[in-house]
């Protein structure tokens, strides 16, 4: 270790850079040769969702005299739904105004989820199901929300895009003051191109104005199971399965635009035969 006149602090190196540099061998994942490891040496062995040591950041302020306040901190954290191995990193922040402990804002599991929260205290809070999770506790109706996507231009901006194998099937888009959500419909990913009878199918959809359980709120809609009868594409999952079915209500538009094309025909048809009596 060497510590030279401006201060700087050089371990493994005689030319430290800044206030602290650690060079070392060439890292392999699966051994010990780190430049720095943070360890617990706890007397038990940790258990699931327990922090280990970590690296915690702080910030000089003024009340009166100089005073040193946390900003946050990164820590190693032990995976609940493994056994002597896996874990992760906790992400924390200091709430404003606030002397007690940080709150965990961000967490990546040993699969590689990441999860996002709004300010649990409590890492049992997060419970991911899948591989980007983002939650508030804000029950403000504007300002503070859970997930913000947002461009620099008042142009046509892609926000979010979703593929799959097949390359892109899906966006959500800004333009001026509006969003557009589009999914794929080229023609050249279509074939086999068949007429239908619209309105026989919608005629075959249940429409309720209904009341939802959890806050007596009413609503106009469809049940899922019934849909999946008439328009299968439009349901996602199984009836009285563990996880609820849910609908995606932009896959009966078709059958709506058919079915005024076909009562618009049936229109224009009396109104001729009516021309003819006349």
């Amino acid at each position: 270790m060497l510590i030279d006149t401006d201060g700087n602090v050089g371990i493994g190196t005689t030319s430290p850079s800044s206030k602290l540099t650690v060079s070392g061998v060439s890292p392999n994942l699966n051994d010990d040769e780190n430049a720095i490891r943070i360890e617990n040496h706890s007397s038990s062995a940790a258990s699931p969702d327990e922090l280990g040591n970590g690296i915690v950041f702080a910030q000089k302020y003024w009340s009166g005299s100089a005073q040193l306040a946390r900003t946050g901190g990164i820590y190693g954290i032990k995976d609940a739904s493994n056994g002597s191995y896996g874990g992760g990193l906790a992400f924390y922040t200091q709430p404003s105004g606030v002397t007690t402990d940080m709150v965990q804002r961000m967490r990546i599991t040993s699969g590689g989820d990441v999860e996002i929260t709004g300010g649990y205290s409590s890492a049992q809070s997060f419970q991911s199901t899948g591989s980007l999770r983002v939650s508030s506790n804000s029950t403000a109706t504007n300002g503070n929300v859970a997930l913000e996507l947002m461009n620099d231009a008042t142009g046509t901006r892609y926000l979010a895009t979703f593929t799959n194998l097949n390359g892109v099937v899906g966006s959500i888009s800004t333009y001026s003051s509006a969003t557009s959500y589009n999914t794929s419909s080229d023609y050249r990913l279509k074939e086999d191109l068949q007429d239908f009878n619209g309105l026989e199918k919608v005629s075959k959809i249940p429409v309720y104005n209904f009341k939802w359980k959890i806050d007596d709120n009413r609503s106009y809609g469809v049940i899922a199971h019934e849909l999946q009868e008439v328009l299968p594409q439009a349901v996602t999952g199984d009836k009285d399965a563990k996880e609820m079915q849910s609908v995606d209500y932009s896959k009966i538009v078709p059958l709506l635009v058919k079915s005024i094309q076909e009562l618009k025909a049936e229109v224009d048809k009396l109104k001729q035969e009516c021309k003819c009596k006349n």
